[in-house]
């Protein structure tokens, strides 16, 4: 047998199918959670898992509903995507977006409009990736947020903004 290979009942694929064996997988420090349902793996950070719970995120996000709903191929816990470690759903995330920016938008579901950073980069993640998975609630929080600061927004950033999520305030 060679190197690739395990000991398996005959009739099995014996060649080990995960091709990210050799890249640790870690805990995100925060975002992992022991009650949650449902485990991710970002496509643009592989190898930090988040643990989160599909029921939340299904109630705020009409794309996370769907890609739940979606049915799974091979139900046997162990090998059904996003129910084990070894098997995380990778979740694809827009151009220029960053593991940071998909933590945002996690502080602002679990945590609410109040407790967060009060910083434009907090709001820009929210509202980019608010409008990528559908979260009308985040769309609005970013915007009313945006629209609070008044002659603070930089017109610049107000103007990029609006062209980007086709905001017409």
């Amino acid at each position: 047998m060679s190197e690739s290979t395990q000991n398996c009942p005959p009739g099995t694929n014996s060649r080990v199918e995960n091709s990210d064996s050799a890249r640790p997988k870690q805990h995100h420090p925060e975002f992992y959670m022991q009650d949650g349902s449902v485990i991710l793996e970002l496509s643009v950070q592989p190898g930090i898992l988040y643990r989160l719970h599909a029921s939340i995120l299904a109630k705020c996000s009409a794309a996370f509903e769907g890609m739940f709903l979606l049915p799974q191929g091979d139900t046997s816990p162990e090998r059904t995507e996003g129910k084990t470690d070894s098997h995380p759903i990778n979740l694809p995330l827009p151009l220029n977006t960053t593991a940071l920016d998909f933590d945002h938008l996690l502080d602002y579901i679990y945590n609410g409009a109040t407790e967060h950073p009060q910083t434009d980069e907090f709001r820009v993640s929210v509202l980019q990736l608010s409008t990528f998975f559908e979260l009308d609630d985040g769309i609005k929080y970013a915007i009313k947020e945006f629209e609070g600061m008044g002659k603070k927004f930089d017109p610049a950033l107000q103007f990029q903004l609006a062209r980007m999520f086709r905001v017409d305030k």
